[in-house]
């Protein structure tokens, strides 16, 4: 009776290896492209919280718009929607987005969340999203919001 060796041969190692390669060069970047859209929320939570602020803001200042995003302004950090110093841009709460008051004026504001993290610099199709106070929604692509 002849004895077997048990194993793999190096050819069936290299199958193996060459499989698990094409799997991966498929599998990443979809990983990828679903984290940069998972990550579009944050730009679209806080540009609608920042909205919702402004309106509270406007109803108990006077009839008046705030042009600040930090203390005596919106105050959004309190909120978790941004990392505010007091100017009017901030980084978004997990650092991903650049929020900025873009304009404000008596009758209406406009908001901007800007790609700032290199993972969403490379989301080309949504890097910007803007909101105003009429409730008008856009990005660079119409797919984003």
């Amino acid at each position: 009776m002849k004895k077997h060796d048990v194993g793999f041969t190096l050819v069936e190692l290299m199958i193996v290896v060459g499989i698990m390669g094409i799997l991966a060069a498929i599998a990443i970047p979809q990983y990828d492209q679903y984290l940069r859209k998972s990550k579009r929320a944050e730009a679209k939570t806080a540009l609608s919280g920042i909205a919702q602020l402004q309106e509270t803001f406007y109803v108990n200042n006077g009839n008046r718009y705030a042009s600040k995003l930090g203390s005596g302004g919106l105050n959004c950090h309190k909120k978790g929607l941004c990392k505010a110093d007091g100017g009017t841009t901030a980084p978004s709460s997990e650092g991903n987005y650049t929020i900025e008051i873009s304009s404000v004026t008596n009758t209406g504001f406009a908001l901007k969340a800007t790609a700032a993290s290199p993972g969403q610099l490379k989301d080309a199709q949504c890097a910007v999203f803007t909101l105003d106070s009429r409730g008008q929604k856009t990005a660079t692509s119409n797919d984003c919001w």
